[in-house]
């Protein structure tokens, strides 16, 4: 029986050039890493944000469907680019300004590594546990400290 070859997918292979480093770093840097980058940010940022508002001033289960999905939607898809991307721009980077692109992405990471570990830690927190009550004062404190970390993560 024959093998049957599979058809050719542009989409697909765009996708892998970037991430085996074949584009030049400039696309991968500035259009898809600075440009790309910050409108996803505009739009996430204040989308994770309100899901979390909405969760807590309506006083629904932080896990329900609705929330879940919408939150984990997010998260997976800009773990998923920030991970391509990050790559992209790594394998592509080459002489001095792949260096100094290595560098910024090196200080990104830690950036958001630090933004969404307090995010989670502030959501997770507003929740009741066996040991903790849940209190509107705990809930803005907790809120309060999610924008702040917002606002530095945006600037």
């Amino acid at each position: 029986m024959p093998s049957q070859k599979p058809a050719f997918d542009p989409v697909a292979a765009w996708i892998k050039s970037y991430w085996k480093g074949e584009q030049p770093l400039w696309a991968a840097f500035w259009i898809w890493g600075v440009f790309v980058g910050f409108w996803l940010d505009t739009l996430f940022v204040p989308t994770f944000k309100a899901a979390i508002e909405v969760a807590t001033y309506a006083h629904q289960d932080p896990l329900g469907w609705l929330t879940q999905y919408h939150l984990l939607a997010i998260v997976m898809f800009a773990l998923v680019y920030s991970v391509w991307n990050f790559v992209s721009v790594w394998r592509s980077a080459k002489g001095v300004w792949g260096w100094l692109a290595r560098g910024f992405y090196v200080f990104v990471a830690a950036v958001m590594l630090t933004w969404w570990g307090a995010t989670f830690q502030a959501f997770f927190s507003i929740y009741d546990s066996e040991h903790e009550t849940r209190t509107p004062a705990l809930e803005e404190e907790l809120l309060r400290q999610l924008e702040e970390f917002s606002d530095g993560y945006n600037r």
